[in-house]
């Protein structure tokens, strides 16, 4: 099946973090599994209610546009997504009629949620009261997850909408439906995530995929600095947790740690493969 990496790049910042970081391993890893990559440098939708809003709902009507055309597989992938070139085909086992998502809930065990939920909860308290109820009620459950948002009460899973295994054929009518339905919420709320989350449990589409195509970053030094008591605070630190969640996932995603997707470039030294800074990013 003819298939592409797609995703969306807008501004300057994040095409010159993609570019220097990510773009190296993409490469590798497309060339390795025969498929293409697609970058986006422009939104996909100008209007007003557009750029009102994240640009991270422009991944909803990602298959209807002209360069995704002919692709029977478009792999969504976030751009703050640094790629191992050696992991396997994130497309492979997913049938074409499902969407390939990992579950957000199996990111730490129970026991470690309940332990870093509780203390982000404390820490919300002082620094962020608003954001307290999402922090210490809607991570602890997928269908308290998808009901803080004002969606019925009901879903098995967190589904993660930073890797998406998507078929025009099947998928592009759910996408575009959550996008033109549903209004953005603010940071606190993830943006298109809870909709995606729940209107793709609703249809029976989702086919869990391996966790470690979408590690989430953030979770890993949560539990890493709350459970197992592990200061992550020098440059010098930093740098060895980033190379070692490198090494022992796929797609590594800094959603909501981009301040770190700017050390990993020296982090992962050594470890990405070569790379011309003068290539372009679009194909």
């Amino acid at each position: 099946m003819k298939t592409a990496l797609v995703t969306l790049i807008v501004g300057m910042p994040y095409q010159c973090a993609w570019r220097e970081v990510c773009e190296p391993g993409w490469r590798a890893y497309a060339k390795r599994h025969g498929y293409d990559i697609i970058t986006i440098e422009e939104p996909l939708d100008r209007s007003t209610r557009a750029l009102n809003r994240s640009p991270s709902w422009q991944k909803c009507i990602v298959l209807g546009a002209s360069v995704c055309r002919g692709y029977d597989r478009i792999v969504w992938v976030d751009s703050d997504i640094v790629i191992n070139p050696s992991a396997p085909a994130v497309t492979k086992g997913v049938p074409i009629e499902k969407i390939g998502v990992t579950d957000e809930m199996l990111a730490l065990s129970s026991q470690d949620r309940n332990e870093v939920l509780t203390f982000l909860s404390e820490r919300c308290k002082t620094m962020a009261p608003d954001l307290l109820t999402f922090a210490l009620h809607s991570y602890r459950d997928p269908s308290a997850y998808h009901a803080a948002w004002g969606l019925p009460r009901r879903g098995a899973h967190i589904l993660q909408a930073g890797l998406l295994v998507l078929s025009p054929k099947y998928h592009r009518s759910l996408l575009e439906h959550v996008y033109f339905a549903y209004e953005d919420k603010g940071a606190a709320t993830n943006y298109e995530m809870r909709p995606l989350s729940f209107e793709i449990q609703d249809r029976g589409l989702q086919h869990l995929i391996d966790q470690r195509f979408n590690a989430l970053i953030v979770w890993s030094l949560h539990r890493y600095q709350i459970c197992v008591t592990k200061a992550v605070s020098t440059p010098e630190h930093i740098s060895v947790f980033i190379a070692s969640e490198y090494k022992n996932n796929y797609f590594l995603h800094f959603a909501g740690r981009q301040n770190l997707l700017n050390t990993a470039k020296m982090a992962l030294d050594g470890l990405l493969p070569g790379h011309d800074c003068s290539s372009s990013g679009a194909d």
